[in-house]
Parts: structure tokens; C-alpha cells; sequence
């Protein structure tokens, strides 16, 4: 079968055309694949798509060349110049697309074994969002003069913007890092009571039982040294004998007194041993006790701990929708927003810091809508000056 005729018997289309009959889901979508734009566009997109999925399938050259990736239900069209096309079939909905692009999303690495499927994130924000309407933050229109003045101030180079800022808004303007854009109390406690309750913290393992305290071994008593016969009184004795001052019998009586004194050592060491061997018995019995205790206790933390588990498991997927759902309450607390901003010559910043870029104590806010005009007004100024004779 050749190209042309697999693209028209397995037709696909762009998934926008199925997301945008559905309020939301094109919003979605967007800032989803603006994530893997930024991956994908810092290599070639085809050499990184050929090094997450494969060689392609094959190539379609209409007004430019395309590698296509053919993983029904989804079509890839992939351009260096031109990007990336993710189409899909037309007979999906839009639950089905966006879990679709979950998966491509995955074999691209951007995500790594999702808690949640896309369409499920996608419900969670929408509620999110549906939970905090009416409650949108406003932000007072621009005087036209000062609209001019920012507009002028800007293509001059001295305001900087939080959308130039990338990941860094809170380190360049020190009031957002500080939570000037954070929900009120008030407004908060109106949006968070339809909501779903909060995981809270996660759920720790208990810790480990401690190992027993063993009690010391009683030490054993120590033979006692027997006495044994002085040789120099044994002279003397058998000295007197042979002068006849000492009979046999007092050698006897010497010996007589060693045996004594020796049995009453050793009966006294004798008595400490049976005496040491009942402390032994209870020492081996005091233990055996403490390890019986121990591994009782073990059984317990473990029987406990392999609850841990399955509870972390859940827990972690409550906070993926919790998280999912705030997500949307944010994006529609903030709905109006358009940029935070301010002049480096008359707004106070506290140097640069590592980036290069400065750090602002103060800042103003500005709407979606006088954002948009002003980037608009900005373009015109910049075309003129450059058509400026010199």
C-alpha cells in the first residue's frame, strides 16, 4: 500500500479539531504540548522522536517533508522546521484524545508512569475551575497614558516582565515570592468547601522497634590460687627433725592446716558457682524474654507496615487529584492575570542575582486584556522605529 493511499484510508485528523468542541480542553491541551515542545525542540524533533519510539514508519512529503510515526489511534507528523502533528482518529472523543496524548506524552519521557490519566487531570481542573467561579481575581484597567508610557518604557528595554522571566517570576519579583498572588483566606474558604478534602501530609512508616536492651551476663567467679606447702617452712620442720627439735607429726599438722584452709577455699568457690549459675538461669531466661518481646513487636511494625503500601499508594493518587483540582482553581483565581512587571530604572531591585536577571521589592500587576493591547501597541512601535530614516 503506498503512502498517500494509507493516509487516505486510515484518515486522521489534528487533535484540535476534537478538543475544541469541549470548553477547556483546548486550553489544556495547549499547555500540555507547549511542555513537550520545549523538550523536544532543544534537539532535532525527528532525531528525538526516533530516539524515544523508534525509526519511523515512513516518510510523506507534501509541501514539506514529514517522518511519520503510524500508532493507531494517533498519526505523528514530524518537521524539523515546521514541528511536530499530532493527529488522531476522527471517531475519538475527547477524553479518549487527550488520554492519547497521555501516552505519547509518556513514550516521550516528558511524564513517567502517570497516577492519572490526562482526560481524568483534564475533569479535575475543569472542577477546579468550576469551583472558583465568580471568585476571579480583577486587576484595574491601565490609564491610557500610563498604557503609553509602559509601552514606550518597554521597547526602550527598561521593563522587565514576569513573562520574560521563564521559571524564575518569584526570584526576579520579590512580592510574588512573598504571595502577592495567592488566594485570600476569605476566598479560599468560599472555593476550597465544594471541593474535595484534602489528603493531607504524607504518610510516614512507623518506626522501627528499637532493639532490646540485654542485660549484662553475670560474671563468673574466679578459681581461687590453693595454697601450696612452703618450701621454707617445710625445711625448717624436716631441719628440726633431723636435730631432733621436731617430730613427723608437726610436718603432718602443717599439712594438715593447708588441707583445711584449701577445702574452705574451694568450698567458698563452690558456693559462688552454684550461686553464679542461678544468675546465669536468670539471665538467659531475662533474654530469652527481651528477644521473644522484640520479635513480637517486629511481627506487629511489620504486619503494620505492610499496610504502608497500599496506604501510600492510595494517598498518592488523592494528592495527584487534589493537586489537579487546585491546579484549576488557580488558573481560574488568576484568570485575568496577564503579567507582573517593572521598570529597572524606577522600581527598587536589589542587584542580579545568579542568572542576570534583577530582583524587584516591588512590582505592578497587570491584566490579561491591557497585556495584550500592550504587547500589541509594542509590535507597532518596534516597526516603526525601525522604518526611522537615518
Amino acid at each position: 500500500m503506498s503512502k498517500s493511499s494509507i493516509l487516505e484510508e486510515k484518515p486522521t485528523t489534528p487533535i484540535i479539531n476534537i478538543l475544541q468542541t469541549e470548553e477547556g480542553a483546548m486550553d489544556f491541551y495547549l499547555r500540555r504540548a507547549r511542555r513537550v515542545g520545549e523538550l523536544v525542540h532543544q534537539l532535532k524533533p525527528v532525531i528525538y522522536h526516533q530516539s524515544r519510539l523508534g525509526k519511523q514508519h515512513f516518510c510523506w512529503t507534501g509541501v514539506r517533508r514529514y517522518w511519520v510515526w503510524d500508532f493507531a489511534p494517533v498519526r505523528l507528523f514530524i518537521n524539523n522546521q515546521k514541528g511536530i502533528g499530532f493527529e488522531v482518529d476522527p471517531s475519538l472523543t475527547v477524553d479518549e484524545a487527550l488520554n492519547a496524548f497521555g501516552v505519547y506524552e509518556e513514550a516521550l519521557g516528558i511524564t513517567r508512569k502517570p497516577l492519572l490519566r490526562l482526560s481524568e487531570e483534564f475533569r479535575l481542573e475543569m472542577a477546579g475551575r468550576k469551583a472558583a467561579e465568580g471568585n476571579e481575581r480583577r486587576f484595574p484597567p491601565m490609564k491610557p497614558e500610563e498604557m503609553r508610557r509602559f509601552v514606550l518604557r518597554y521597547c526602550d528595554g527598561h521593563i522587565w516582565t514576569s513573562r520574560d522571566c521563564g521559571n524564575d517570576m518569584g526570584m526576579v519579583f520579590m512580592p510574588i515570592a512573598f504571595g502577592c498572588l495567592s488566594i485570600p483566606d476569605k476566598v479560599h474558604a468560599r472555593i476550597y468547601d465544594k471541593l474535595m478534602e484534602d489528603p493531607g501530609p504524607e504518610p510516614e512508616t512507623l518506626p522501627q522497634p528499637e532493639e532490646p536492651e540485654i542485660p549484662k551476663a553475670p560474671p563468673k567467679p574466679e578459681e581461687p590460687e590453693y595454697l601450696q606447702p612452703d618450701p621454707e617452712v617445710v625445711t625448717s620442720i624436716r631441719s628440726g627433725i633431723d636435730w631432733q627439735d621436731n617430730d613427723y607429726r608437726d610436718l603432718d599438722v602443717y599439712n594438715a592446716d593447708l588441707d583445711k584452709r584449701n577445702t574452705k577455699l574451694r568450698e567458698g568457690y563452690e558456693k559462688e558457682m552454684r550461686q553464679w549459675a542461678v544468675q546465669v538461669a536468670d539471665w538467659e531466661t531475662a533474654c530469652s524474654q527481651a528477644e521473644t518481646e522484640h520479635a513480637i513487636k517486629l511481627q506487629e511494625w511489620e504486619k503494620e507496615n505492610s499496610k504502608f503500601f497500599e496506604k501510600h499508594a492510595k494517598w498518592r493518587v488523592a494528592r495527584a487529584r487534589w493537586e489537579a483540582v487546585t491546579n484549576g482553581v488557580g488558573l481560574q483565581y488568576l484568570k485575568d492575570f496577564g503579567c507582573a512587571w517593572a521598570d529597572s530604572e524606577l522600581n527598587h531591585h536589589c542587584g542580579r542575582y545568579i542568572n542576570g536577571k534583577p530582583t524587584f521589592t516591588e512590582c505592578s500587576l497587570m491584566s490579561l486584556n491591557d497585556f495584550n493591547r500592550a504587547i500589541q501597541a509594542a509590535r507597532i512601535e518596534i516597526e516603526r522605529r525601525k522604518k526611522i530614516p537615518v
